[in-house]
């Protein structure tokens, strides 16, 4: 909860300074109470915060996550303030700040620059009708998994200059099914999928009731053309159970909001061996086959 006394008082000589100054340096007394007036202080704190910026980047859209094949092309956002007078200049970098990407002069009659790994795919001449914003925007084409990464916009001035960086991942679904599979006489349970990008996060869970807790798996890995293959095993002691117990697989990719659970009922007889549904129907397959041979 912001303290708006505080943040008053910490805004308070500033303000009266300045407002001193443009009234003709006539002593000004300010009274307040600051529950009242949240709001129109906050306000004035940043109209001053922004009269003293030449140059400020306000928003950099750049979306979160992209699903390969899902579209053709990105589109990123710099929307930023300068001053008339000031010279302003804006770069993306790819990465950091060593790698540019981008080039443009809001005032200059040049047009916008592709630099490096991207020039091919930049399309420079996408704009807005805005002309202090023609060109604020990168429109990349081929999307591609290597256009993951950290974008940074930076406005510079000839007395200020300021930047924001979002992340960008481009991912690809499993494109084999989550699976759980449960080997009994090995007391082992293991969760497997094949052909996401980039590398997911698996993570076991025993559901107990209304308790559920994470549990240490083990994790292997490998890659190929089609992706990250990945399955984690875990190995139970039937004791340590309760009956039935759920198992259950969690599958997120980081940087994204894509999610995949899959469920498996564990059910242990009286003899401490277990049993499931899928097992009765296997038997009951096995069963019919032998009467029918």
């Amino acid at each position: 909860m912001i303290n708006w006394s505080t943040m008053f008082t910490f805004y308070k000589s500033n303000i009266v300074n300045t407002l001193s100054n443009v009234c003709g340096r006539q002593k000004l007394s300010l009274q307040y109470s600051a529950p009242r007036f949240p709001f129109v202080i906050a306000f004035i704190a940043l109209t001053f915060e922004m009269a003293n910026a030449v140059v400020k980047v306000l928003d950099l859209d750049v979306p979160e996550s992209v699903e390969i094949g899902s579209t053709d092309e990105i589109v990123m956002v710099c929307n930023f303030v300068a001053s008339k007078d000031e010279a302003a200049e804006m770069k993306w970098f790819y990465n950091g700040n060593i790698e540019q990407i981008y080039q443009w002069i809001p005032d200059s009659d040049k047009p916008p620059g592709a630099i490096g790994r991207f020039k091919e795919r930049l399309d420079v001449t996408y704009s807005s009708p805005n002309p202090r914003a023609k060109y604020n925007s990168l429109k990349i084409k081929n999307v591609s998994y290597d256009l993951s990464g950290n974008y940074t916009c930076k406005i510079s001035g000839i007395k200020s200059e300021d930047s924001q960086t979002k992340q960008l991942i481009v991912y690809s679904p499993p494109k084999s099914d989550l699976e759980i599979i449960l080997f009994k006489n090995e007391n082992l349970v293991i969760c497997t999928v094949s052909g996401i990008y980039p590398m997911p996060k698996l993570d076991f869970y025993i559901v107990d009731g209304n308790d559920t807790r994470n549990i240490d798996e083990e994790i292997e890995s490998d890659s190929d053309e089609d992706g990250f293959n990945v399955t984690a095993r875990y190995r139970f002691d039937n004791t340590s159970l309760s009956n039935p117990t759920t198992f259950l697989c969690n599958l997120t990719i980081p940087g994204t909001d894509y999610n995949l659970y899959k469920e498996l009922d564990y059910y242990i007889d009286s003899s401490g061996i277990a049993n499931h549904p899928t097992v009765y129907a296997s038997l009951l397959l096995l069963v019919t086959f032998l009467l029918l041979s």
